[in-house]
């Protein structure tokens, strides 16, 4: 589906595989992208190293469980023909979780810089959630349409990449000298969890809500402890 949703914007379509061990090349080159295999060096450096390898300035950078809806494909493909300057493109974002569309919660409203000129923009170097660096002329404006994320297919996958993403975020926090009191971490819990359920309505998507509302805040848990951790035996 992802390579599908943007062979109509561009006629370069680049897949950076860092291990892939399923039949990614083969779909890929049939469906006439390039497949590209590099030895994974992090999120940022392997993203901005797929943008050196494109052809094209104008970058739509989305990752293997996002969805280019229709509308924002056309949106993508008039603006580009306009030829803009100094822009960069944010983009709205839909979470599907577990099968479920998220409507309300912690995760909306979610929009991202995902459309930007290469020379005018890289990614930030980060252990996790990397993010764009643009340059200071660079103007951001929305467009229509939207990307659908098929961000967890289980809760069991949500728990395993909440591992690995805490582990990183304690790591960095400790390398830059950051750590949390017991007080403060249990007001941040409560307020994170009213927030996204009550405050941002995470109560009308149903069951879904309050299980998302709970594993979220069940993540910034894991996240503080293991840098208390960190600390406590440093």
């Amino acid at each position: 589906m992802v390579i599908e949703s943007v062979k109509g914007i561009s006629d370069d379509v680049v897949v950076m595989d860092s291990g892939s061990t399923d039949d990614t090349r083969q779909i890929c080159e049939s469906l006439g992208a390039r497949w590209i295999h590099a030895e994974w060096k992090g999120y940022s450096e392997n993203k901005n190293l797929g943008n050196s390898l494109a052809r094209n300035n104008w970058i739509l950078s989305i990752d293997s469980d996002e969805v280019v809806s229709p509308e924002l494909a056309q949106s993508i493909s008039d603006t580009l023909q306009q030829n803009p300057k100094n822009k960069a493109f944010k983009l709205r974002f839909r979470s599907i979780y577990c099968g479920h569309r998220i409507r309300f919660g912690g995760w909306n409203p979610e929009y991202h810089i995902r459309l930007f000129d290469k020379k005018q923009a890289h990614w930030a170097i980060s252990e996790v959630h990397e993010y764009l660096h643009l340059e200071p002329e660079v103007e951001i404006e929305t467009l229509s349409g939207r990307i659908d994320h098929y961000s967890f297919p289980t809760v069991e996958s949500h728990y395993r990449k909440m591992e690995v993403y805490a582990d990183l975020f304690a790591k960095r926090q400790f390398k830059n000298g950051k750590n949390i009191s017991l007080t403060y971490l249990y007001l941040k819990l409560v307020f994170q969890f009213f927030k996204e359920y009550i405050l941002k309505l995470g109560m009308l998507d149903g069951f879904i809500g309050l299980k998302l509302a709970y594993i979220n805040t069940q993540y910034t848990l894991l996240k503080y402890k293991k840098l208390r951790a960190l600390h406590a035996n440093s």
